[in-house]
């Protein structure tokens, strides 16, 4: 009997054989995955680092254009040679700029072209020529160009003259003046070139300056009144640090318009007054006639003053004494502010306030309706109406009258 020889492989070889192939394939799927992950580790780094040079181009681009705003050398000489270029020093290496002028249809006016460049090749960091853009912008700018006191403000040979013999000693040439070379010089200089133009000025204006020269007597007090100038105050006046006599504000033209208005007018305010340029407005209600009284009562008298003004609340009588006396600024409507402007420039030209109120702050003088009379008298003749005191004096026919002046409650009268 012949024996069965088996010859195929045996059974625990193709186990091998299985978990061998099973390792490949997990080896081959981890290898994968860590060179994924690699890469996007890289690329993720390459990114940081492009956005890096990117906030930056566009910080030192803001830095540029504020630089080509306020630097007028810069711009001066980017219209003269329609190109200029530098760096950013040791603060940001490999970092350079570049600017580029190309002319436009319109005269004096030019595209300026910005570029922030970098160079990333660390053994050149101080070449621009291997640099690479990493920041472009445009924008308009206008010629500075330089003032030519002659041509521009039309001033006369003397006074050319006379300017030339003191401005080259400033480093100054009249005909081709920089406005902000003088205001970046230092107070000293300026206070000696105001010293210089000074008399030039009050020629050319006809002598109407908004200060006076004489009180400019050191470089402290020229920059205290440059500040003033600055911050919108009149040198000298109310509102200004030391000022007297002008008005610097709303409140103080309205505190002086008061005080200017005449010591003559009543003290709510002249009913009669007409705030100019405005129409005449109509007597207000309380000068209005009223119905005649009833029969049968006697007139309640309150006195030949009608009352105390100084009461906080009157009661409103019927009578002759007044309604209510508001409170304002003697006006019969409120002043714009091209009014106040107006007044204004009216006093620092020498003139004077139009008499529009007395020095009290009393408004409307309203009266209360005057009792008719009757058969046996009106209701009452007398009487205060709702009474305010102003500022310096108090209305007529004011609040609750006091017993020896205003006079208490009149007898009835049989009718």
């Amino acid at each position: 009997m012949s024996a069965r020889v088996s010859v195929g492989i045996p059974a625990r070889g193709r186990a091998r054989a299985a978990l061998l192939l099973e390792v490949v394939i997990a080896l081959t799927i981890m290898v994968a995955a860590i060179a994924m992950l690699g890469s996007q580790l890289v690329n993720g780094l390459q990114l940081v680092q492009i956005d890096e040079k990117q906030t930056r181009g566009a910080e030192l681009a803001d830095r540029m254009l504020s630089l080509l705003e306020m630097d007028q050398e810069l711009l001066q000489r980017v219209f003269t040679d329609q190109e200029d270029s530098g760096d950013f020093g040791e603060a940001h290496p490999g970092y350079f700029w570049r600017v580029h002028l190309e002319p436009t249809p319109t005269v004096g006016l030019g595209q300026v072209t910005l570029t922030i460049l970098f160079n990333e090749d660390q053994e050149r960091l101080d070449s621009i020529d291997a640099a690479k853009p990493v920041r472009t912008v445009s924008l308009l700018k206008a010629d500075p160009g330089k003032i030519n006191l002659a041509t521009d403000f039309g001033l006369a040979e003397d006074q050319m003259e006379a300017l030339n013999q003191a401005l080259p000693l400033l480093g100054i040439d009249p005909t081709a003046l920089n406005p902000q070379d003088i205001v970046s010089r230092d107070p000293i200089e300026l206070f000696q070139l105001l010293q210089t133009l000074l008399p030039i000025i009050q020629q050319y204006t006809g002598g109407q300056l908004p200060f006076d020269p004489s009180q400019i007597q050191s470089p402290e007090q020229m920059m205290e009144l440059l500040n003033q100038l600055q911050n919108g105050q009149v040198p000298g006046a109310a509102g200004a640090p030391g000022g007297e006599g002008q008005p610097g504000s709303i409140d103080d033209l309205i505190r002086l318009r008061d005080q200017l208005g005449g010591s003559d007018a009543p003290a709510g305010g002249a009913p009669g007054a007409v705030r100019p340029g405005a129409s005449p407005q109509p007597p207000p209600r309380g000068l209005r006639p009223s119905a005649p009284g009833r029969d049968g009562k006697e007139a309640d008298d309150r006195g030949p003053d009608n009352g105390s003004g100084d009461g906080p609340r009157g009661r409103d009588g019927r009578g002759d004494g007044g309604g209510r006396a508001r409170g304002g600024t003697g006006q019969d409507q409120p002043m714009s502010i091209e009014d106040l402007m107006r007044l204004r420039d009216e006093l620092n030209a020498g003139g004077n306030f139009p008499p529009s109120g007395g020095p009290g702050a009393g408004g409307r003088p309203g009266g209360g309706r005057p009792g008719g009379e009757g058969t046996g008298g009106g209701r009452r003749v007398g009487g205060g109406g709702r009474g305010g005191s102003g500022n310096t004096g108090s209305t007529p026919g004011g609040g609750r009258g006091n017993r020896p002046t205003g006079g208490g409650r009149g007898k009835r009268g049989g009718g």
